[in-house]
C-alpha cells in the first residue's frame, strides 16, 4: 500500500534526479502533507533558483499503490510576478477540467489543456522561466 509521503518521495525524487533541481534547499520548500475528508493534500514549493519557484498544490487519493490526482494546481513564480499555472480542477471549471492560466496584458487567460503530471511541469519550467526573463529584459532595452 502506498502511502502519501511514498507518493511525494517518488516525486521529489524524479525531479531531483531528472533536472537537477534541489528540493528542500530553502526553509519553506519542504513538502506539507495533511489528512482531510476527502484525501491527502500536498503543498511544497520547488526552487529553480533563488528568484523562481512553482507552487504545489494537489489533492491525492491513494488506492492501493495507485495515487489518483483529483485536484492539482501548480504555480510558477519568476522575479516576483505570477508567470503560469497548471489546473485540474472539475468542480471550479466544469469543461475546463484541465487547464493552463498565464498571464497577458493585465489579465489572466484561461485555456483548456491536457493533464500534466507534477514531473512534467517542472520540466516545462525551464523553457517558461527562460522566455519569462528574455521578455522582461527586452522591454527594458
Amino acid at each position: 500500500m502506498l502511502t502519501p509521503e511514498e507518493y511525494w518521495e517518488q516525486h521529489r525524487r524524479r525531479i531531483a534526479a531528472t533536472l537537477s533541481v534541489v528540493v528542500g534547499r530553502k526553509p519553506n520548500s519542504e513538502a506539507y502533507l495533511r489528512t482531510s475528508p476527502y484525501g491527502t493534500i500536498i503543498d511544497a514549493r520547488i526552487w529553480f533558483d533563488d528568484d523562481a519557484f512553482l507552487d504545489v498544490h494537489e489533492l491525492v487519493i491513494i488506492d492501493g499503490d495507485v495515487p489518483h490526482r483529483v485536484i492539482y494546481s501548480y504555480h510558477l513564480h519568476v522575479d516576483g510576478a505570477f508567470v503560469h499555472r497548471w489546473d485540474r480542477d472539475p468542480k471550479l471549471v466544469g469543461e475546463f477540467v484541465h487547464h493552463v492560466n498565464r498571464p497577458h496584458r493585465n489579465e489572466v487567460t484561461h485555456e483548456p489543456a491536457d493533464a500534466i503530471s507534477l514531473p512534467d511541469a517542472v520540466a516545462c519550467c525551464w523553457a517558461i522561466i527562460d522566455d519569462y526573463r528574455r521578455s522582461q529584459a527586452a522591454k527594458r532595452r
